[in-house]
């Protein structure tokens, strides 16, 4: 696994029991599809502090192609991939005290994305997880906005 994505998590307050978890799941995921990571985030439960092992929801991985998600990550060795190149047809952004560039004690951004499959995901990110989501937005998600022609 990437230095910087190890890095993000540590940032998050994850555990270091909770951060080899995480790579144990990205080297499964490279073992299955060759595909590189591009991108990783962690989702908060919106809830507040996230602390280790309370708070995290989801565990996204970005390829060029793919979109993966790992619910209860922390537990089960089970996810799904929803095509990311070119498919996401609609984006419905939420935020509270953070204007995309600087975020507080009380900042929140949500994120719903939506599949022209017709599957939805949503991501959350509180204090400074909002940077992050911002980051994930630009780099891989505004790229994949479908445009009619």
């Amino acid at each position: 696994m990437k230095e910087d994505f190890a890095a993000y998590l540590r940032s998050l307050g994850m555990m270091d029991i909770l951060v080899k978890r995480v790579e144990v799941l990205f080297d499964s995921y490279i073992e299955l599809s060759k595909d590189e990571i591009k991108g990783i985030f962690v989702t908060d439960s919106g809830l507040g502090s996230v602390s280790a092992g309370k708070g995290f929801g989801s565990l996204w991985f970005f390829t060029e192609k793919f979109l993966i998600e790992m619910k209860y990550f922390a537990t089960t060795n089970d996810f799904d991939m929803v095509p990311l190149k070119n498919h996401i047809n609609h984006l419905e952004i939420s935020r509270r005290d953070y204007d995309f560039t600087k975020a507080s004690e009380k900042s929140t951004l949500s994120v719903r994305l939506s599949f022209g499959n017709g599957t939805t995901r949503e991501a959350h990110g509180t204090k400074d997880n909002c940077n992050h989501l911002k980051d994930v937005l630009v780099k891989h998600v505004l790229p994949n906005i479908k445009l009619d022609n």
